[in-house]
């Protein structure tokens, strides 16, 4: 997953149709396996100070990818394919976090990165 970490746990989601759930193992947080017409393929979590699990987040992979089915993608792979095809969803797990400090954070680690680029 790029920009995050997996601490372990996580889960990787097979099949599934519209309006079923998967459940991280290691946060017990939840995600639809289909978002916006793309398909949940891994799960896994954030972790701050070594053990606090401040968000479990999902990544959706676009079901007209050419990533479908290929063995060791690496990251220039999932970049190159990525725009347009992938999808992010971040859930909140801990009481410490709020949506606006994430936001912030988010903003503040990325935006120089898309900038650049």
């Amino acid at each position: 997953l790029i920009g995050a970490r997996n601490d372990g746990g996580g889960s990787a989601a097979e099949g599934g149709g519209e309006g079923d759930v998967v459940v991280d193992e290691e946060t017990g947080a939840t995600f639809p396996s289909e978002l916006g017409g793309r398909r949940l393929v891994a799960t896994g979590a954030r972790r701050k100070f070594g053990a606090v699990k401040v968000y479990a987040v999902g990544l959706y992979l676009d079901h007209g990818s050419k990533l479908w089915g290929a063995a060791g993608v690496k990251a220039e792979g999932l970049l190159k394919e990525a725009p347009g095809k992938v999808a992010l969803r971040l859930v909140i797990t801990s009481s410490m976090a709020t949506q606006a400090r994430l936001v912030a954070a988010l903003r503040e680690s990325l935006q120089p990165r898309l900038l650049a680029a």
